[in-house]
């Protein structure tokens, strides 16, 4: 997980949606910042495509439009990259 990376950006005024499939690992990171009330936690198993797709459209819907993406994405979820990005930049 991009730890350190979230924890930065949330320190530079950015709101930090992460997408995450471990409750303490998230809830770790949130600990570990100065400014936890910037990092929404978006609990889901990244391989299930349509639970994907809902959390995502939930937090932007929460959160509004996404500005920066930040990806590591495990090769068994052949189609998460594509979600994401397709729910991104729909028209």
């Amino acid at each position: 997980m991009l730890s350190k990376t979230t924890r930065w950006l949330a320190d530079h005024n950015y709101h930090v949606s992460v997408v995450a499939r471990d409750s303490r690992k998230i809830e770790r990171v949130i600990n570990q910042s100065n400014h936890p009330s910037d990092i929404t936690p978006v609990l889901v198993d990244y391989s299930n495509t349509h639970e994907l797709k809902s959390s995502i459209e939930s937090t932007v819907e929460k959160n509004g439009p996404v500005e920066l993406v930040i990806a590591w994405i495990h090769s068994y979820a052949i189609h998460a990259l594509h979600t994401i990005l397709e729910i991104l930049f729909k028209k």
